[in-house]
């Protein structure tokens, strides 16, 4: 019973270690004082377009995610394609495969 408990921490933890990444990962280049609730506002809006971006491109057969396996765990995962983890979206409304929703927070 024991060792559940310990996987099911340890799943848990690689979760939350992941989830904090994606924060990280938008809000990270900006100075520590200027992460505000404007700045985790503007990224859950940019997360969200993301998000709208990957469902309008997908409908349209025109996926703006790779599936890629992870080869220490073996799992596989849903990511931005190459072509789009570079480019960034400066338009408020869901973004289409040619413009890949990349998240950003003005500072």
């Amino acid at each position: 019973m024991h060792t559940k408990v310990n996987l099911a921490s340890k799943r848990h933890a690689r979760d939350l270690e992941y989830e904090v990444s994606i924060g990280l990962d938008v809000l990270g280049p900006l100075p520590v004082d200027q992460v505000d609730e404007r700045a985790v506002e503007e990224m859950v809006d940019a997360l969200i377009d993301q998000r709208l971006a990957i469902e309008v491109a997908s409908e349209h057969r025109d996926p703006l995610t790779e599936i890629y396996v992870d080869a220490r765990t073996g799992r596989r995962h849903h990511r931005l394609g190459a072509d789009c983890r570079t480019r960034r979206s400066t338009s408020r409304s869901p973004p289409t495969s040619a413009s890949c929703a990349t998240p950003t927070v003005s500072g």
